[in-house]
């Protein structure tokens, strides 16, 4: 969990692992609010919808965009804290 990792807390979160997403973002509930910027890159073809890691961000308290690109079955997605 990144939430027990002993470190400073991040400025920019970058994520990208195929598929568990949620997972990821469930074990950094405590230091989202101090992240400014956060990178998802989502893989719908492994179970996890774009929409669904949206609104977990939304609930976090960010503002999420989809960015666009040409790469097939990937979407990224960029949350800035609110």
């Amino acid at each position: 969990r990144g939430d027990n990792v002993e470190a400073p807390k991040p400025d920019i979160i970058k994520i990208d692992v195929e598929g568990h997403e949620v997972a990821v973002l469930n074990g950094l509930e405590r230091i989202l609010s101090e992240v400014k910027i956060l990178f998802v890159e989502c893989h719908p073809e492994m179970g996890v919808a774009p929409d669904t890691v949206s609104d977990q961000l939304t609930n976090a308290g960010f503002s999420v965009e989809e960015i666009s690109t040409d790469r097939l079955n990937e979407q990224f997605l960029i949350a800035i804290q609110n």
